[in-house]
C-alpha cells in the first residue's frame, strides 16, 4: 500500500501538468482550422498555405503527444511498475529467509502468504492506481465544475437584476496586456430608453467600451453601476443577461431559422418567434420559404443575405427579452436596401423603448440618436447631437 501511494504520489503531478496542456492547445488546433477555411481567400493569396498548415499540424503533433503519454502513464507505466515491485518483494522475502537462517519450509510458508496477499490486493491496488490516474488527467475539468457550481450558488442568491434607470461606467480605465491604455478615466451614463451613437476613429476603442458595458472586458480601475448597484462576480452573469450584442460577423448556427432566433432555448415558444420576425421585418421572407421556420441557413448563414443575418439576430435578442442592445458597425458591407431594412428595425425598437448603443458613422443611424459620444485620445466625450 505505502508502494501505491507513493506511485500516486509521484505521477499525479505530471499527469496533471500534461492534461492541463493538452487542454490548453486543443482549442488552437480549431483556431488553425478556422483560419484554414475562413480565412482561404487570403491565404492562397498570400501563398502562406505552408505556413498554416505547418502551425496546425504543430499544434496537433504536440496535442497527440500529450494524448499518448497522459494515456501509457495512467494505464500501464505505474501498474506494471507496481507489478515489478510486488515480484521484487518476493524476492526479498527469499532472500530475507536464507539470511535469517529460515528452514525451507518456513521460506516457503512466508512465500505462500506473501504470495496470497499479492494475488488478492494486487489488482484493487492496480485499480486504485489506474482510477487516481484517471481523475487527475482531468483534474482541470473538475476544476471548471467546482468553480462553475460556486457561481451558480453566488448567483442564485442574488436576485435577478433588473434594468428601470440606467447603466454608469465611472472613471474605467483599460488596457490590454502589454499594450498603451485604451481608456483612461472613462465615464458614461445609458438611461433607460436612450440610443446612443458611439463614433471614433478606428482603433479608438469603440468596441472595447461595448464589452465593458456589457462586462464582457473589465476595466482595471473604475466602476460600472447598475441602477446604483455595483457589478461585480456575484452578479455578472444575470446582468450579462440583460445585454445582446449584434456586430458585422453575425455569430449564425448551421440550422435552421427557428433554432437561430430560439438559440439557446430547449422548448423554443413559436408564436414568440414569429412575432419576433414581424418586428424586423423578416415575415414575409419566412412564410415565403418552403419549409418556413425549419429552413436551414446554411453553416455561418451562407444561405441567406447579410442583412437578412442581422435581422435574425435582432430577432434572436427579441426573443431573448434583452434590454440593452449592442450594435457594433452592423450597417458596413450591406448593400443600401439591406441597410434601409436595418434602419426600419432599429426605428421599430426605439418605438418599443428598447436602449440601444451604436457603433456606427452612418448619419441615418446617428440621426435616430438622443446622444451622441465620441472616444479620442482615450477619453469619453458626450455631445446631445451630431454637428
Amino acid at each position: 500500500m505505502p508502494t501505491a501511494g507513493i506511485l500516486i504520489y509521484i505521477n499525479k503531478k505530471s499527469i496533471e501538468l500534461m492534461s492541463k496542456e493538452e487542454h490548453q492547445l486543443i482549442p488552437k488546433i480549431y483556431d488553425n482550422i478556422n483560419h484554414l477555411t475562413r480565412g482561404i481567400s487570403t491565404i492562397k493569396l498570400w501563398k502562406s498555405e505552408s505556413y498554416f498548415i505547418k502551425n496546425y499540424q504543430e499544434v496537433r503533433d504536440r496535442v497527440y503527444g500529450l494524448k499518448r503519454n497522459v494515456y501509457l502513464k495512467s494505464n500501464y507505466i505505474p501498474v506494471r511498475t507496481y507489478e515489478v515491485i510486488a515480484i521484487a518483494g518476493l524476492l526479498c522475502v527469499v532472500i530475507y529467509g536464507t539470511y535469517v537462517g529460515l528452514e525451507a519450509s518456513g521460506i516457503i510458508a512466508y512465500i505462500s502468504i506473501y504470495a496470497a496477499v499479492s494475488f488478492r490486493v494486487l489488482p484493487s491496488i492496480n485499480r486504485i492506481i489506474t482510477s487516481s490516474n484517471t481523475l487527475s488527467s482531468r483534474s482541470h475539468v473538475l476544476d471548471y465544475i467546482i468553480a462553475n457550481k460556486a457561481d451558480n450558488k453566488i448567483n442564485i442568491r442574488r436576485s435577478q437584476l433588473e434594468f428601470n434607470h440606467q447603466v454608469e461606467l465611472y472613471k474605467a480605465d483599460f488596457f490590454y496586456s502589454g499594450c498603451d491604455p485604451i481608456l483612461r478615466s472613462a465615464s458614461m451614463i445609458v438611461s433607460k430608453g436612450d440610443f446612443i451613437g458611439l463614433i471614433g476613429d478606428s482603433g479608438s476603442g469603440k468596441s472595447t467600451l461595448l464589452h465593458l458595458l456589457s462586462s464582457l472586458l473589465i476595466a482595471q480601475k473604475g466602476k460600472l453601476k447598475i441602477d446604483g448597484v455595483s457589478v461585480d462576480y456575484s452578479n455578472m452573469s444575470n446582468y450579462r443577461y440583460l445585454f445582446s450584442y449584434v456586430n458585422q460577423d453575425v455569430f449564425i448556427l448551421n440550422d435552421s431559422i427557428l433554432k437561430n432566433i430560439a438559440f439557446a432555448d430547449p422548448n423554443p415558444n413559436k408564436a414568440k418567434i414569429e412575432e419576433c420576425l414581424k418586428k424586423v421585418n423578416l415575415a414575409n421572407w419566412v412564410d415565403s420559404l418552403p419549409n418556413g421556420i425549419h429552413t436551414s441557413i446554411g453553416e455561418l448563414g451562407s444561405q441567406i443575405s447579410g442583412g437578412q443575418r442581422q435581422r435574425i439576430a435582432i430577432a434572436r435578442a427579441l426573443y431573448k427579452d434583452s434590454e440593452i442592445f449592442l450594435f457594433d458597425e452592423i450597417s458596413n458591407n450591406l448593400d443600401e436596401q439591406s441597410k434601409a431594412e436595418i434602419l426600419m428595425t432599429m426605428k421599430a425598437l426605439k418605438k418599443e423603448g428598447k436602449t440601444a448603443i451604436f457603433v456606427t458613422h452612418n448619419k441615418e443611424e446617428l440621426e435616430i440618436c438622443n446622444v451622441i459620444y465620441s472616444i479620442e485620445n482615450c477619453k469619453i466625450n458626450r455631445k446631445e447631437r451630431l454637428l
